[in-house]
């Protein structure tokens, strides 16, 4: 007929019929599927743009030749990056299974499909039946599972890699707030661009100038003043004019400090001039002025202060000024209260989700980065509780509260509006329930987080358990341990309040009490197994409220070393050997070559050093190797013009750090100049093998 014209056609058909019969077999598709994910390994051929473009610099160098690799040997990092190859049409990818003794399901399989005779129609009909199963695998079901191994491979590489940004993101995060600052104090933030030596000394121009800014303890913004960068400029002394200029700039810092007298001056960490400019302030500049009362001197983490700056949030905020006293003002606020300041990224989500944490931030899924983040924030949030009442006097603070459990942004917008319509603080949590009118099953889910601070002063009609993690439900429970290690009255008694604030303020014996036992007895009354609740309850009543999260950290030396060579990601020397650590040792990094090191030749080099004559009428000094007419101008060159011997040479890193690369390192150096295929200004490739933090 019109669709079988020949004997052939319909073997053809017959075969593929087969081949989809087998590929819906569930017990075939079982097999399959755990021979495919169990054994798969990938091969890569570059594209024409690949062969062109990847070089031995290009990031992609490790997969422009790769032959069956198994994927076991991919990190979740190295895997978006062969993916990512693949769509820039950089590589070719192909996927094949194979298991430790080399074979292919159709080969592992081989006995069930053919059987061992030599009759020429058995080679035929077993030649048809190996066609047919090499279509089902080959053809139908491994190309399924190709799909759904990319699609499975990589969402989880890119949830392994957005953890591995909260765990950054929650080291600002999970920061309690400097107390040192609290009360009506200020706070100097100092943000300097580059210096820039300008022609003939040009009056006017404001190239160098930067910001110093004036902000509250509570994070608002008072007031900002011009700051010249020749501050951060080197050999002044040798500049009349700079000097003097130095000396003008350096009066009206010390005027303003007279002025507000602040408790801190705050640095931010953006360049390497800002720790050299950090260290001078501190040890010389801030000495000079003569001052009474003296402030803190620190310098913080860039990381959020920068980005801030870049923010649609600080743009509507502050409109007309610029980067340099944006990054000053994020700096003192994160100063003041790391948690704050970082949750200010989350007012847009555009905002937090191009905040790049990682190198592959942009290979990452913004969805997925962003679900991860608001999961981050309010397990943070909650954990650290919201004072409602706070609510009236700051308006940064009242941010958190749409990260409640329980809450959101249209419900907590509401319940801020009534807050402020209400006019006055709220006393106790139910409150919540009959003035500010919050549903039941919205009460259940965030009162445990809403925190009411109590003392004797605000009234009697109290309850001093609303200013601790303990939810409303469990009151009973904590009045019952109560009861029975003090002797306290009942809650409807007059001196009630009074009783329980003094046992809150002093709460230590409740740590010889039985909780095992308390535990039986709740369950023994019906109430089921509360053994952890009355744990975290007994800890709650021994401390209310207590923050949990690690105190403030003033960097110091070691820390600014790690904190400027990491661009802000790492802050101490217990993530050395974390693989994304840029510093981690055996990492690749681009470098640029700054100068050569040398080793003025001694007295006992010089004596046992003989002229190297390669050819009869060539001679090379045995120092620096440089060619010399003859022997006896050798000498001469040593004493005048040998630089020494190459030791090695100076790098810069890409943040801003130097490096030093021995000459015993670099590949291929052992009887050669360094300066005839090296030269300044180039970029090379070099691994890490040491860190030293004392050598900033």
């Amino acid at each position: 007929n019109k669709f079988f014209k020949s004997a052939a056609d319909v073997v053809s058909f017959a075969v593929k019929a087969w081949a989809l019969e087998l590929a819906h077999d569930p017990i075939i598709r079982n097999e399959a599927r755990t021979f495919y994910f169990s054994n798969i390994r990938i091969s890569c051929r570059p594209t024409t743009l690949g062969l062109g473009e990847i070089d031995e610099s290009h990031p992609y160098k490790e997969f422009k030749y790769l032959r069956e690799k198994p994927i076991s040997a991919f990190s979740p990092d190295k895997f978006l990056q062969l993916l990512a190859a693949s769509d820039e049409g950089l590589i070719t990818i192909h996927f094949d299974a194979i298991n430790q003794n080399g074979q292919t399901i159709i080969e592992q399989y081989r006995s069930y499909y053919e059987r061992d005779e030599y009759g020429s129609i058995v080679q035929e009909w077993n030649r048809l039946r190996r066609e047919s199963v090499t279509k089902c695998f080959n053809n139908i079901l491994f190309r399924q599972y190709e799909k759904e191994f990319k699609n499975l491979y990589h969402n989880e590489a890119q949830k392994i890699i957005s953890s591995t940004c909260c765990k950054i993101l929650k080291r600002h995060l999970n920061m309690s707030d400097d107390q040192g600052k609290s009360g009506a104090n200020y706070v100097f933030g100092i943000s300097l661009p580059p210096f820039q030596r300008l022609r003939n000394n040009q009056a006017g121009s404001t190239v160098n100038d930067g910001s110093c800014v004036v902000v509250s303890s509570d994070g608002s913004f008072i007031e900002s003043f011009s700051l010249n960068s020749v501050l951060c400029a080197r050999d002044v002394l040798h500049d009349i004019f700079l000097l003097k200029e130095r000396q003008a700039t350096i009066e009206v810092l010390a005027e303003k400090i007279k002025q507000f007298n602040p408790v801190s001056v705050v640095f931010n960490l953006d360049r390497r001039s800002s720790i050299d400019l950090y260290h001078d302030f501190k040890d010389n500049i801030l000495v000079s002025m003569e001052l009474s009362d003296k402030p803190n001197v620190e310098i913080i983490n860039p990381l959020v202060s920068n980005f801030s700056a870049k923010t649609k949030s600080y743009s509507r905020q502050f409109p007309n000024f610029n980067s340099y006293t944006k990054q000053a003002i994020s700096a003192c606020r994160y100063s003041l209260d790391p948690l704050l300041e970082t949750l200010q990224l989350f007012e847009e989500d555009d905002d937090i989700v191009s905040l790049a944490l990682h190198p592959l931030h942009r290979l990452l899924s913004k969805d997925i980065l962003s679900n991860m983040y608001q999961r981050l924030l309010i397990d943070v949030v909650n954990s650290v509780g919201f004072d409602i009442n706070r609510c009236y006097s700051d308006r940064r603070y009242s941010n958190m509260l749409k990260y409640i459990a329980g809450l959101g942004p249209s419900k907590s917008a509401q319940l801020l509006m009534l807050v402020r319509k209400h006019g006055k603080k709220i006393k106790t949590r139910s409150e919540l329930i009959t003035l500010l009118k919050i549903g039941p099953s919205i009460f259940v889910n965030c009162a445990g987080f809403i925190k009411i601070v109590s003392n004797i002063e605000m009234d009697d009609d109290i309850e001093p358990l609303d200013n601790t993690r303990i939810h409303p439900e469990s009151y009973f429970i904590a009045r019952s341990i109560l009861s029975q290690v003090f002797e306290i009255d009942q809650p409807d008694s007059s001196n009630y309040v009074e009783s329980m604030l003094e046992i809150l303020a002093d709460s230590s014996k409740i740590y010889d009490f039985d909780l095992e036992e308390f535990s039986k007895c709740l369950k023994s009354d019906g109430l089921g197994e509360k053994l952890i609740t009355v744990q975290e309850i007994r800890d709650e009543l021994c401390a209310p409220y207590a923050d949990k999260r690690p105190p403030y950290h003033i960097l110091n030396d070691e820390d600014i070393f790690w904190v400027f060579g990491t661009e802000g990601l790492y802050s101490s020397r217990e993530f050395y050997k974390d693989p994304n650590n840029s510093l981690c040792i055996g990492n690749l990094l681009s470098v640029t070559i700054i100068g050569f090191v040398y080793r003025r030749p001694t007295k006992h080099n010089i004596r046992d050093s003989i002229p190297k004559n390669e050819i009869p009428v060539k001679y090379s000094c045995p120092f620096c190797l440089l060619p010399v007419p003859d022997d006896t101008d050798i000498w001469a060159h040593v004493d005048r013009s040998c630089n020494g011997i190459t030791v090695g040479i100076k790098v810069k890193l890409e943040s801003g750090l130097s490096g030093f690369i021995s000459k015993e390192n670099i590949t291929g150096t052992k009887n050669e100049r360094l300066e005839d295929y090296l030269h300044v200004g180039m970029v090379i490739n070099a691994r890490v093998i040491s860190a030293n933090e004392r050598k900033l």
